[in-house]
Order: structure tokens, then sequence, then C-alpha cells
């Protein structure tokens, strides 16, 4: 149960996140409301989370960084074009990290399985690759406005609404 309501709060915040996000690229400079937002979330952002985050990720830019439990933090970020979410714990232990992924890229029984189980017109619109801390990856995709889980070999786990 934990795991997930964690998992839709999470999808719902990435999804939040790269919503409010314009698809051109904006220069922290001139957006003067990033400007100031993003120095206050990051200022109460733990110091191991800095660190481990830097550590992991020293190429990511336009990061959001945001508390979103008691002492979980999540930062979003573009890494080789892709939309990436991170989540620690408070003494900086990478939790679990969020990828949206290109639709081709789910494992190769998502597709069929969504055609036969939701029907032929179902189309998938977002996907997502999830990899927890013990490195096991789970696969997201949107379906008619609800999101449904596979494991790393296509089995389907489960439906969470969106």
């Amino acid at each position: 149960m934990k795991k997930t309501i964690l998992s839709s709060v999470l999808a719902l915040a990435v999804s939040f996140t790269f919503a409010q996000k314009d698809d051109k690229k904006t220069d922290a400079k001139t957006d003067t409301k990033a400007a100031a937002a993003a120095p206050a979330q990051a200022a109460n952002v733990p110091a191991a989370i800095k660190t481990k985050f830097a550590s992991l990720y020293p190429s990511a830019k336009d990061i959001a960084v945001w508390k979103e439990e008691k002492d979980t933090y999540v930062a979003s970020f573009e890494q080789n074009k892709y939309k990436t979410a991170v989540v620690f714990d408070g003494a900086g232990n990478l939790a679990e990290t969020r990828t949206e992924i290109k639709i081709s890229e789910l494992p190769e029984k998502a597709g069929p399985y969504v055609k036969k189980n939701f029907g032929k017109s179902a189309k998938i619109t977002k996907a997502v690759r999830i990899t927890d801390a013990k490195g096991v990856v789970t696969y997201e995709c949107t379906v008619k406005d609800k999101i449904h889980t596979f494991d790393g070999k296509g089995k389907y786990l489960g439906e969470n609404a969106e």
C-alpha cells in the first residue's frame, strides 16, 4: 500500500513538474520565477542529499527540487533528453529513479497486453522506467488516464488511477 501511494504521488509530482516545464529551454537568468523559486527549494534540502545527487548526476541541469513527504526529497531534471526524477530519503540514500522513456522502450510484452486487455484502439500515451534502491526495474504506462505497471520482463503487475 505504501509503495502504491508513493508511486502515485511520485507519478503525479513528476507529471506536474514536467507539465509546467516549457518544451523550450529557458535560461534561468531570464526566467525570474524559476530563478527565485529554485534557490528557496534547494536551501531546504539536506547537504547529504545535495552531495549524493551531485555525485550521481554531475551534468544535471534545470533541477527542480522539493520536499515530497517527511524526510523524502525529489529532484526532477532532464538527463540525456529524458525527463528524470530521483527520490532520496532524509539520509541521502537513493530510493528510486523515475525516467520518462519512449513508448517503444517498454518491455516487448507491454504493448500486446494493452491491446488485448484494453481494446485494439487503446493507446499508450506515456511511459516511465522506475528503478528502485535495489536496482529492480519496473515500468509504468498511461492508458485511458490510468497508470498500468509492468515488471522488467513485461509481466502485468496492476493498475493505479493517474
